[in-house]
């Protein structure tokens, strides 16, 4: 099971890069920040998947905003959560029940560990807490340690969470810095099952989308089956074979054991003399994308490289 969770700086204006991700990773749950919707506005929801949304309350103006998104296939429910931050969280049901909580804390605001605290507490079952928690620490990455980072690393031993960050930054300020801001935060239970990704392209945001893949057993999935096409049958020769079958078979007292024979026989006939539909793959494709947007996207992640080697002025611009 994958878990997409990104800062993408707005939905409506990043949604195309989003479906990029989809297409790629196809991930179960997608965790977003900064989605920039207003309380009062609809927003697009990925085919296949479900959404919920938290829209800063009267808010009319493009601010903050997040959201989960999660496969109409997963068995799941939301679960309310009562916080001064920014927060939703879904449960799901994969043969064990585990949840999944996102969250959004801006830059300036006063932070309290104990809202954090409070949505760690508020889940019995295993858990992941990911979002952009906009605080310094050197448990996550970071070079320094600021007031907020030391409240959310003393919250995360507290509670023995986890941290699944491998030490990448994960946003591009506006200082031409990297910093390590979006935090995948884990109970104890399910860590060793948990790790986490952070590519190395922004999609065109300024954060690093991240990746957390949850190690599961196998799920039943319903395969696609050929259909009969009836219209082509050979009638004649499905009638013949049918009799002759049922001349071959003996006949038993009981009932079941004569459904069963019945059934075969029924089978084995139209196997025979009714032709199927083929099987097929089919992979979702993107209507808008071209080659040349294939060769802009290439030459963007040259750049990005050449800057992120060598950090001067004329590469960033």
């Amino acid at each position: 099971m994958r878990i997409l969770q990104w800062n993408l700086n707005g939905l409506f204006n990043n949604y195309a890069a989003l479906n990029l991700l989809i297409n790629k990773f196809s991930p179960h749950i997608i965790g977003l920040q900064e989605t920039h919707l207003p309380a009062n506005k609809s927003a697009y929801t990925p085919n296949n998947y479900v959404g919920y949304f938290y829209n800063l309350p009267r808010n009319k103006t493009a601010k903050q905003g997040i959201d989960i998104f999660i496969k109409k296939s997963v068995k799941h429910k939301q679960i309310p959560i009562s916080s001064n931050i920014a927060t939703l969280a879904v449960e799901i049901d994969i043969g064990f029940k585990f949840s999944v909580i996102t969250c959004y804390i801006p830059p300036h605001p006063n932070f309290n560990s104990r809202e954090v605290i409070k949505i760690a507490d508020s889940f019995s079952t295993p858990s992941t807490i990911l979002g952009d928690f906009n605080a310094w620490s050197s448990l996550w990455g970071s070079s320094s340690i600021k007031r907020r980072g030391q409240e959310l690393e003393d919250t995360t031993l507290a509670k023995s969470l986890v941290v699944l960050n491998d030490g990448q930054p994960t946003h591009f300020s506006t200082h031409n810095s990297f910093t390590h801001v979006d935090i995948v935060l884990s109970t104890a239970s399910i860590a060793h099952k948990l790790s986490s990704l952070i590519l190395k392209d922004f999609h065109n945001s300024d954060n690093f989308p991240i990746v957390t893949t949850l190690s599961t057993p196998s799920l039943h999935t319903i395969k696609p089956r050929a259909k009969f096409l009836t219209e082509k049958a050979d009638w004649a020769k499905y009638c013949s074979l049918i009799s002759s079958f049922i001349l071959e078979k003996a006949i038993s007292s009981n009932i079941n054991a004569e459904a069963s024979t019945i059934k075969s026989v029924i089978l084995s006939a139209a196997h025979l003399t009714i032709p199927k539909t083929n099987i097929k793959q089919f992979s979702t494709k993107l209507p808008y994308w071209s080659k040349m947007l294939s060769v802009l996207r290439n030459r963007k992640q040259t750049l990005w490289a050449t800057y992120k080697h060598n950090r001067t002025h004329n590469n960033l611009t």
